[in-house]
């Protein structure tokens, strides 16, 4: 099953190529919900996907990103 959703991917990214920002939602959405990790993500769309995971609190894994608070 893994590989027909890789294909929809790599289908999507041909037909939809110049909307970016889309691309980076649907990553971003897979990240965090554990369905892809940033291994994942084309060379390209690596930096905004990150960026986007940043703002949800969450790493490259989907992981949530541990603050340290400071006193």
């Amino acid at each position: 099953m893994y590989w027909i959703q890789n294909i929809a991917i790599k289908i999507l990214l041909k037909i939809i190529g110049g909307n970016i920002m889309f691309m980076v939602a649907i990553f971003s959405g897979l990240i965090a919900g554990k369905r892809r990790n940033i291994g994942d993500v084309p060379d390209h769309l690596k930096e905004p996907v990150l960026a986007d995971l940043a703002t949800l609190g969450l790493d490259g894994y989907g992981n949530p990103v541990m603050h340290e608070q400071t006193a």
